[in-house]
């Protein structure tokens, strides 16, 4: 029978080198993981995963909750993720929550039943939702990664698994003032005040702008939001420019804008943020985060948690780039001309 103990005695080496090798548990010396290597081929040997969980009471399983699985800037870090899981040994399961607290519950509960080793969250919870969550880590132990963490490190840092949004939604309203704009909307769907919007407030603040009620669409749902700035008149105090959460947003403004007879950016701009693939191909100005830092900051960092480990890197947030394409017209320029 080809097991653990024979691939062991095969390579000459003990079955915890062979754990090791096969699990990416532990460093161990290419040689020796050479020599393992070529007996796990030689004989075709695949370790039985319900085994290995008993015997090191892991699953090597790493939960992956995501708002809806449809969002492509999420759907384009989780395929990364999943990568970077494989590389350390671990597999990655996702599920999706539909904004539903409900949905929440139940996918905690398969996580619960399927022992993963920790979860990775992409979604802003509410107040409720992060009632629910703290009440399953409390009975579960089951470390949770969220998108903003504010979970400290052993030198008392916060550990960071994003780009500052604050600080881009800062510049990047900055940068629009610096372009002309002096009227600018904004499209910030949901209730809760999250960390773009904030920095969008600040920077109009600090520029001394007027931030007008009914040019800052907060609608709880992202339909609603839209069905409000379809009503809006556009008229000579319409804004110049629209600052948009997230890309998506940005590209269903610009469809909005095309149907009610607007060009872009001639009639009216537009900036996003995330930067998705699909930005580039509509010439969206945007800031870029570089999702491959994030995917592989935040499964290390999952990773580590589960072993117990302590962390001590990564208490400064991942640098993000503003994008500078054709969605903002230079109104400066229109001046001087």
């Amino acid at each position: 029978m080809v097991d653990i103990r024979f691939i062991a005695k095969i390579s000459g080496v003990s079955v915890s080198t062979v754990s090791r090798v096969i699990n990416h548990s532990k460093p161990v010396s290419p040689e020796l993981q050479s020599r393992v290597m070529e007996a796990v081929r030689k004989y075709d040997y695949t370790p039985n995963a319900i085994a290995r969980q008993m015997i090191s009471r892991r699953a090597h399983l790493i939960g992956i909750v995501l708002t809806n699985i449809a969002n492509q800037f999420q759907a384009s870090q989780l395929a990364l993720m999943e990568e970077c899981a494989l590389e350390r040994g671990y597999h990655a399961i996702v599920f999706s929550t539909y904004g539903s607290i409900e949905k929440l519950r139940e996918v905690l509960l398969i996580m619960k039943e399927r022992c993963v080793d920790s979860v990775i969250s992409m979604v802003y919870f509410t107040e409720g939702e992060k009632e629910v969550v703290r009440k399953f880590t409390e009975d579960c132990g089951i470390p949770i990664i969220f998108p903003n963490m504010c979970m400290k490190n052993t030198k008392g840092k916060f550990i960071r698994t994003t780009v500052d949004e604050f600080q881009g939604a800062f510049d990047m309203t900055e940068y629009l003032i610096a372009k002309g704009h002096t009227r600018i909307g904004c499209l910030f769907p949901g209730t809760r005040l999250s960390l773009r919007k904030s920095g969008f407030l600040a920077a109009m603040q600090k520029n001394g702008l007027r931030v007008r009620p009914e040019y800052v669409i907060c609608e709880p749902v992202e339909e609603d939001t839209f069905d409000r700035l379809k009503k809006l008149e556009i008229g000579t105090d319409f804004p110049t420019v629209w600052f948009c959460e997230y890309d998506m947003l940005a590209m269903r403004f610009m469809i909005c804008m095309m149907q009610r007879g607007l060009k872009i950016p001639e009639d009216v701009s537009v900036a996003g943020f995330d930067d998705i693939p699909f930005a580039e191909e509509i010439g969206l100005t945007t800031i870029r985060q570089p999702i491959d830092v994030k995917a592989w900051r935040q499964v290390t960092i999952a990773i580590a948690l589960a072993d117990g480990e302590s962390i001590d890197k990564y208490d400064d947030y991942i640098p993000y780039h503003l994008i500078e394409r054709f969605s903002v017209r230079n109104l400066q320029k229109s001046k001087e001309g």
